[in-house]
C-alpha cells in the first residue's frame, strides 16, 4: 500500500505538517470519497469564520470541495507528538458541511464517516 503511494485509511488521522482544521478536513473528505492515494487530496485554504467555524478549501482528485469544520470540546489526553512524547489534548474537529462537485461523490466502497476527526 504505502509502495504504492496510498495511506491506510482504517488509521489515516490526517496529513503531518499541516495546522489541525486542515488535516481534519483531509480526513473527512477521504473518508466520504475513499480516495487513498498520497496525493489525492491538497488544501488549497483555510478560512476562520466569525461564528466560530473553519472553512477549508480542498482538491480532491482534481475536483474542488469545500469542508466546514466546528471546534469541539477536546477529548481525554493522550499522546500528541511522537517526536517529543509530549501528551495533551489536540483540537477536535466536527464536520458541520461538505460540498464537492458530482464527480467527487462518495464511492460505493468508501468507508462510512464518523462523526468527528482529529
Amino acid at each position: 500500500m504505502v509502495l504504492r503511494g496510498e495511506i491506510h485509511l482504517p488509521s489515516y488521522r490526517g496529513r503531518a505538517g499541516r495546522p489541525a482544521p486542515a488535516q481534519a478536513a483531509d480526513w473527512y473528505a477521504r473518508q466520504r470519497t475513499g480516495h487513498a492515494a498520497l496525493d489525492a487530496v491538497a488544501v488549497l485554504a483555510e478560512h476562520a469564520r466569525p461564528d466560530g467555524t473553519v472553512e477549508v478549501t480542498l482538491r480532491v482528485a482534481g475536483e474542488p470541495m469545500r469542508v466546514t469544520l466546528q471546534s469541539a470540546a477536546p477529548g481525554a489526553e493522550r499522546l500528541i507528538s511522537c517526536a517529543t512524547g509530549e501528551v495533551g489534548t489536540p483540537g477536535h474537529y466536527e464536520l458541520v458541511e461538505l460540498s464537492a462537485s458530482a464527480r467527487v461523490a462518495p464511492r460505493p466502497s468508501a468507508p462510512a464517516a464518523v462523526p468527528s476527526a482529529r
